[in-house]
């Protein structure tokens, strides 16, 4: 009993040469794959009571991203109160929008009782909900893991090993 293995070496370079041509596409679908899972992660982590409340639900509408062909990409919300979630700040009046002149250079504020409360500024604390999560991509493991699978699902494709 015989056996025999051929290898193509022109196949395979044909083939590699199609990985090289499709590796754009590839690296989007790498990218794409892991803004998706850092988008979920946001929403089933932060955005349902964790560290802000669901009320409108358009913080989580206002992410999206955009992946490139080199492996890089953004992920942003964008939301004009985002920013100071993330971040914290100071809010201070404008002096666009008040009640009457008696106030102006305060911020109102309606409470619950129909009583209106006017201050100079207010501290908002940072409650990050998106940036925490896209580091806990890249500074472990995460990333790579998603990224990996497209590779492979990719490679099986162009090398029909399904």
């Amino acid at each position: 009993m015989t056996l025999q293995l051929d290898f193509d070496a022109k196949d395979t370079l044909n083939r590699l040469d199609l990985v090289k041509k499709d590796m754009n596409k590839i690296a989007r679908r790498m990218m794409a794959r892991v803004f998706q899972a850092i988008k979920r992660d946001t929403r089933n982590t932060k955005l349902k009571g964790q560290v802000l409340q669901k009320r409108s639900g358009n913080l989580m509408k206002s992410i999206v991203y955009k992946t490139k062909p080199d492996f890089t990409g953004y992920i942003v919300a964008r939301q004009i109160y985002a920013g100071m979630h993330e971040f914290g700040g100071k809010i201070l009046p404008n002096g666009k929008y008040r009640m009457n002149e008696k106030y102006k250079g305060y911020l109102s504020f309606k409470l619950e009782d129909g009583t209106f409360r006017h201050i100079k500024e207010l501290t908002m604390p940072r409650r990050p909900f998106l940036g925490d999560v896209f580091y806990s991509y890249f500074t472990t493991n995460k990333a790579e893991i998603l990224m990996e699978q497209i590779l492979d699902i990719a490679l099986k494709e162009l090398f029909n090993d399904k």
